[in-house]
């Protein structure tokens, strides 16, 4: 799993960051949907309150999905967007997935 951080504009023009997650299927079986723990830190470490739980990071509904061996690499604008607040940007981001099928 690969996390990056990637400028974001909201529809009310604020500057926010895209989390981007790229990953690969290790399985033997199609994924068609990916569940993951999303945790923004700042510069000190500190989790950032736009971090998300078990958060649906892909799903497809085109027959296919990602087929075992293969590395999905998630477009712009497909990406879980950071909520700009009082916490300031991310410096960095951790991804987990907790679930895919």
């Amino acid at each position: 799993v690969k996390a990056r951080l990637a400028p974001y504009r909201t529809a009310q023009g604020e500057s926010a960051q895209e989390v981007l997650i790229d990953w690969k299927n290790v399985g033997n079986a199609t994924i068609t949907v990916v569940h993951a723990d999303i945790v923004a830190y700042d510069r000190a470490g500190n989790v950032l309150g736009s971090s998300a739980s078990d958060y649906t990071v892909f799903a497809s509904s085109v027959a296919g999905g990602v087929k075992p061996g293969r590395i999905y690499h998630e477009p712009r604008g497909d990406g879980f967007v950071l909520i700009p607040s009082l916490d300031g940007h991310a410096s960095r981001v951790s991804v987990r997935i907790t679930r895919a099928g």
